[in-house]
């Protein structure tokens, strides 16, 4: 990720690598997963699976 063809891509596609431990990506998904429930749930929206 650290190549500027690596870089280059990943800028392409609006994405910024984050680099930490499993426990600090543990927390960043379950802090989005709080976040857009939130979302979901504020006009009433139904999840389908």
């Amino acid at each position: 990720m650290k190549t500027p063809d690596s870089a280059a891509r990943l800028d392409k596609m609006a994405l910024v690598p984050q680099f930490g431990s499993a426990e600090d990506f543990a927390a960043r998904l379950k802090s989005e997963r709080e976040r857009r429930a939130g979302i979901i749930k504020r006009p009433n929206l139904k999840v389908e699976d």
